[in-house]
């Protein structure tokens, strides 16, 4: 009952959200810029965890990415978005030999990422900062959904990687979408973007991208409602009374959770001996449970010097 109660209190907060951004939108009030992504707890596990949450949720699209940079000889990355460094900090031996520079609108994402990696990094905006230099790879992890100008970010990528881009949208995959569908939400400070394929396409032709230079397809982002490793993150960062909600539903023990390995995994062994507690966890770190089985990414890759 306690769990219903707070699955119907969660609906009625994003509706809430919803409708407040609409009407704040409609009389022109705007919040700064990327407010959503300067944001102390969404979900009230602490700052450095809800990056985690979101960044390992889409295991499959994680991998998809890794593969790719595996596969392609580069020199040196610009990511864009980086939040709070997670890419070379889950994947250390495929940057240990790269110049990787990280950028992003949130100077306190910067300031983490300083704390545990040597690479550069750059506070600011994308679209806006003059960079001096261009860069082997460009990739972009579920950032352009939340641009200005989807547009413009899509030329400056092309225009600033020489050799790839890679950039995957996790709002989904729309072939039949037309035009880009963009919403502004007030009372986060962001868009929403749905990504159009035809529009993406008629950008790169008119810039002159040839059609063999690239690859739009889509992505799934995982199997499963939540894995193993999932569950040990949530454990991590859980206060006293999640934890004690955690034990009393599997009846398992603090150090088992404990000894649970963190790292990317596709694993649900533990998961599955306890019905329902995929669900309950997954909402607990603001996942859509209707979605999350079914949800695919969109995915650009672009190979500027292949003829």
């Amino acid at each position: 009952m306690l769990f219903e109660i707070l699955w119907w209190l969660l609906d009625f907060k994003a509706i809430t959200k919803t409708y407040s951004s609409k009407f704040k939108t409609l009389i022109g009030k705007k919040t700064e810029y990327g407010k959503r992504f300067a944001e102390d707890d969404p979900f009230g596990f602490g700052y450095e965890a809800q990056y985690e949450f979101m960044f390992f949720n889409k295991p499959f699209a994680l991998l998809d990415f890794k593969n790719f940079l595996e596969r392609n000889n580069v020199k040196n990355i610009l990511e864009i978005g980086c939040s709070v460094g997670l890419f070379p900090r889950t994947f250390p031996s495929l940057f240990k030999d790269i110049e990787y520079t990280g950028i992003d609108i949130s100077k306190r994402s910067i300031e983490t990422c300083k704390k545990y990696l040597d690479h550069e990094f750059i506070h600011g905006d994308y679209l806006k900062i003059d960079l001096d230099r261009k860069f082997d790879l460009i990739f972009s992890f579920h950032v352009i959904d939340h641009v200005q100008d989807v547009n413009h970010f899509l030329t400056k990528t092309v225009d600033t990687c020489k050799k790839f881009a890679y950039i995957s949208s996790y709002r989904g995959y729309f072939p039949q979408l037309k035009t880009h569908q963009i919403e502004y939400r007030a009372d986060e400070g962001i868009y929403y973007n749905n990504i159009a394929i035809p529009e993406v396409k008629k950008i790169f032709s008119e810039i002159g991208l040839a059609k063999n230079n690239y690859i739009i397809r889509s992505q799934v982002e995982r199997d499963k409602i939540l894995y193993d490793s999932e569950l040990a993150r949530i454990w991590k960062y859980a206060n006293d009374k999640v934890k004690n909600e955690i034990l009393e539903l599997t009846g398992l023990t603090a150090s088992f959770f404990e000894t649970i390995p963190l790292e990317l995994d596709l694993n649900t062994n533990i998961v599955d001996q306890y019905p329902n507690l995929d669900k309950i966890l997954a909402r607990k770190i603001g996942f859509d449970i209707n979605e999350i089985q079914s949800q695919k990414t969109t995915v650009i890759e672009i190979q500027k010097w292949f003829k």
